[in-house]
């Protein structure tokens, strides 16, 4: 999902005592005026809203950025190649590797 916030957001957030919101791809970003409101800055993140990881892991983090997109039955069904789409099974092997930069970047902070 997108999200915005007037304030730059936390990458990793605890929600509770067991679960944490992951966000990604944060940017600033300003909206231009439009009639009866001023031009607004903030940032523009995205973030998950399928999986809420209970540890924060690498492992953890690049389920919460791929559940945004895949779920485990569409993983399933990539990785035994029952699609027979050779451009689906490499559009997924590349947002794992995506997932996979933005834990590192997560965890390097």
């Amino acid at each position: 999902m997108i999200g915005n916030s007037s304030n730059q957001p936390l990458q990793v957030e605890k929600l509770n005592r067991s679960q944490f919101l992951i966000r990604w791809n944060i940017k600033p970003f300003t909206r231009p005026a439009m009639e009866g409101m001023p031009e607004m800055e903030g940032f523009e993140f995205e973030y998950n809203s399928k999986y809420y990881p209970h540890e924060i892991s690498k492992k953890e983090i690049m389920l919460a950025v791929i559940r945004e997109k895949y779920d485990a039955n569409d993983e399933l069904a990539i990785a035994i190649r029952r699609t027979g789409d050779e451009a689906k099974f490499q559009a997924h092997e590349d947002y794992v590797n995506f997932a996979r930069t933005v834990a590192d970047a997560i965890l390097a902070e």
